[in-house]
């Protein structure tokens, strides 16, 4: 007999305690291939829960194709043609390749090492905000220097900062309704997004500079210039993509590093933060997963999937493998391949862009934080948005010994 869960996979009510990696355990076990029905009778979907499976279809684009969604559920046919065309997770090569390689050279592990100095600037003086409190919202420290240096590289005003927490908010955050109105309010927030990336455009055309836009307003594909929608949705991408998953990581680390007590073992020994932060994005990646649609049929472990179907991967699943990772339900910061986690996509076509940026970040937030506020302890539970697809938090109280302010970085 089949298996059927009494959950629904695709429900936001399933997340609302985090993800629920039991229910991937028994996946892994007894049905690694799984059909999810839709308790709303919508359409279903292909649950892919083993390491090697994901990796194997996140790799074959030429039959998974990612031009009819990547979210959890569906969404509409015309929908997925408009993005097909102009949002680059949604596209396919050529037109994916071509413009992937319009920006790669921002975000390789070399310009994440140069902007070191940069980031530890901003992170100092997001905590230089708060020290003097000997309490606060974490999530604001977080969120700060990911924005600001997400901003450095497209040439975003300081001033626009807090608009950029915003629409990040109001799209990704756009199931929660403390941070959307609902889908109107969504809309808007996108337009917001694409009216300011035309006018920024606009303006680097006139007076270019050393930054992302400067480069994506002169960029040309064959000899033809990108068009306003892709321009606008490659810049709404990195924009909020790029400081949403990395403020999660940031957040998800702390949860995690103070729940195990590896908060402590790291302040003795700063050398495991770099591969203790490839644990927590195992354990707790900030994306759950990513979505694909059967171009033909295809079998999967004696599983057919038929031409058309939607699939899900599922990296947190896959992160917990354990045919990959030894023990893989703990937190080990000496982890031999804690590295080999697919949060940023398992590797592929879509591997994310900005996985070094996000890696260095993550690094130093987590080495400033023990440096600065050593005795960092939550204040009260932390508050999860709500979401599917991405494990986000909304709020963490902590307290802390106040400090000084460090002179210069303000």
């Amino acid at each position: 007999m089949a298996l059927v869960l009494d959950t629904d996979l695709a429900d936001i009510q399933t997340y609302v305690q985090g993800t629920p990696n039991h229910l991937f355990a028994q996946l892994r076990r007894e049905c690694p291939v799984y059909w999810n029905e839709r308790v709303d009778g919508g359409p279903g979907m292909w649950c892919i829960t083993k390491y090697a499976d994901i990796a194997a279809i996140g790799r074959d684009p030429k039959r998974f194709t990612s031009t009819r969604g990547v979210n959890i559920t569906r969404i509409p046919e015309e929908m997925a043609e408009v993005y097909a065309q102009s949002l680059l997770i949604f596209m396919d090569a050529p037109r994916h390749t071509r413009l992937r390689g319009l920006v790669n050279s921002t975000f390789t592990p070399k310009r994440a090492v140069a902007m070191q100095p940069l980031i530890r600037k901003y992170t100092s003086r997001a905590i230089d905000a708060v020290i003097g409190a000997g309490e606060c919202d974490l999530f604001h420290v977080a969120a700060s220097p990911p924005i600001a240096t997400i901003c450095a590289l497209l040439g975003v005003p300081d001033e626009d900062h807090g608009r950029v927490l915003d629409w990040t908010n109001r799209t990704f955050g756009q199931e929660d309704p403390e941070y959307a109105a609902g889908p109107d309010d969504t809309a808007a927030a996108f337009s917001e997004v694409f009216g300011y990336a035309l006018q920024l455009a606009a303006d680097r055309r006139q007076d270019p500079r050393d930054d992302l836009m400067s480069e994506l307003a002169h960029a040309e594909i064959d000899g033809e210039p990108i068009t306003d929608m892709e321009l606008s949705y490659l810049f709404f991408l990195f924009l909020t993509a790029g400081n949403d998953t990395t403020r999660t990581l940031i957040l998800n680390a702390v949860n995690i590093l103070l729940a195990t007590g590896v908060w402590d073992e790291l302040g003795a020994d700063v050398s495991l933060i770099p591969n203790a932060v490839e644990e927590v994005l195992r354990l707790e990646p900030s994306v759950r997963g990513m979505g694909r649609t059967a171009i033909e049929d295809v079998t999967v472990r004696d599983v057919t999937i038929k031409a058309g179907d939607h699939l899900y991967m599922w990296y947190c699943s896959g992160n917990r493998d354990e045919d990959v990772f030894a023990d893989p339900d703990r937190l080990d910061p000496r982890r031999p391949n804690a590295s080999k986690h697919q949060s940023f996509g398992g590797g592929g076509p879509h591997f994310c862009s900005g996985a070094a940026l996000a890696r260095t970040q993550a690094t130093i937030v987590i080495e400033e934080l023990l440096s600065r506020m050593s005795d960092l302890e939550l204040a009260g539970d932390p508050v999860r948005a709500r979401a599917t697809q991405f494990a986000s938090f909304k709020h963490m109280p902590v307290r802390f010994s106040p400090g000084p302010k460090i002179v210069g970085q303000t």
